[in-house]
């Protein structure tokens, strides 16, 4: 498949082409190289391809990563323009003739991993491990604009009772901490958890879904706003930590023991003190690296204590399909900052760059 027009649409000069807002990188820099513009809008190709009408899309550090043109382990580099935007929910404008199952008006989330659908993981069901795996808004173009491009498998139904930001507030975050949590962590009732980066979309998710387990929340976030906000999302101990040391507060409060698992989306200076703060035999979480992907540690302090360290980015669909099932039913409401119009597109960056929202931020189009 190609690239989901990730040239084609946008580099256009046919002025035939119905046109579209945007939210079009052109160069990497500051929040001023995101700028709203018009560009014509994408059509069906492929036979299972599907436009859809984006009504909500939710931003992710990818699309600060996006802009800031940052590669390396893990994060690939954008083929410049593009539009980013993983997390997408919206109507079905267009099908391709191939498309049986969808028609124009069907109210519709997207799952953002991509995946040949015929490799052995893909097989099983992991479509984040597939050999061809790549992400929608990052690999492709995405859904920072009116209309965005996906192959129908990646569609599933948005119900008529669920507003679309909070379809779009879920597929990257929740679904990340419903694989890191419960898939891969195996997280038990009355066990404790330690959540760092709590304010942010998948802390902020990670809080909800471990206290929907039954288990006792440490979160971490900064400032006594975040603390109040902590605690309204279920949160049983907020810790500050502009005045809090979270190693001291789990350990003082633990009689020393430590919690059983860590979801650490952070990374950098948080891992020697988060695996510090394990039980003997307990895990870590890891799906991030906001603040660095090169931690400086002792392995000694893993394997001496039987913890251990769990990769768990993106989820499967399986994992997906668990998130919207509780969100369709009423059981898990999606935590997001106020919506913001698409023209506001760079105030957004910065909103997720400067740790300035709790939870996610959300366009509408």
């Amino acid at each position: 498949m190609s690239q989901e027009g990730a040239q084609d649409y946008v580099e256009s000069n046919n002025e035939t082409v119905a046109g579209m807002r945007a939210a079009v990188i052109r160069e990497h820099g500051g929040y001023d190289k995101v700028r709203v513009e018009s560009v014509p809008r994408p059509s069906v190709e492929a036979p299972d391809d599907v436009v859809v009408r984006v009504r909500a899309c939710a931003l992710n550090r990818l699309d600060l990563f996006a802009r800031q043109g940052v590669s390396g382990p893990g994060v690939r580099a954008v083929r410049l323009p593009h539009i980013s935007g993983v997390d997408v929910a919206g109507e079905i404008a267009e099908v391709g003739p191939e498309v049986k199952e969808w028609r124009s008006g069907d109210r519709v989330v997207l799952y953002p991993g991509l995946s040949c659908g015929r490799c052995e993981p893909c097989a099983r069901g992991e479509d984040t491990m597939c050999r061809e795996y790549r992400i929608f808004g990052e690999d492709t173009h995405g859904g920072l604009a009116e209309y965005c491009r996906i192959r129908a498998k990646n569609l599933e139904s948005l119900p008529d009772h669920v507003p679309f930001e909070q379809g779009a507030a879920l597929p990257t975050a929740y679904t990340t901490a419903w694989r890191m949590a419960i898939t891969v962590g195996e997280l038990r009732p009355q066990e404790r958890v330690l959540v760092l980066g709590a304010s942010g979309g998948v802390g902020a998710a990670a809080v909800q879904i471990a206290r929907r387990v039954g288990a006792y929340v440490f979160g971490v976030a900064s400032g006594e706003d975040r603390v109040q906000q902590l605690r309204g999302i279920g949160a049983n101990r907020p810790i500050d930590r502009s005045s809090e040391d979270f190693e001291s507060v789990v350990a003082e409060e633990t009689d020393g023991l430590g919690v059983d698992m860590v979801i650490n989306p952070v990374g950098g200076a948080t891992w020697r003190p988060a695996v510090r703060s394990l039980v003997v035999g307990g895990r870590m979480l890891i799906c991030g690296a906001t603040i660095g992907d090169n931690p400086e540690m002792s392995i000694r302090e893993i394997y001496q204590s039987h913890r251990q360290v769990l990769g768990a980015p993106l989820g499967n669909r399986r994992d997906f399909r668990a998130v919207l099932d509780l969100l369709s039913r009423g059981e898990l409401q999606p935590v997001f900052r106020d919506t913001m119009p698409l023209e506001e597109i760079s105030e957004a960056h910065r909103l997720i760059d400067e740790g300035v929202a709790f939870g996610k931020v959300v366009l509408m189009p």
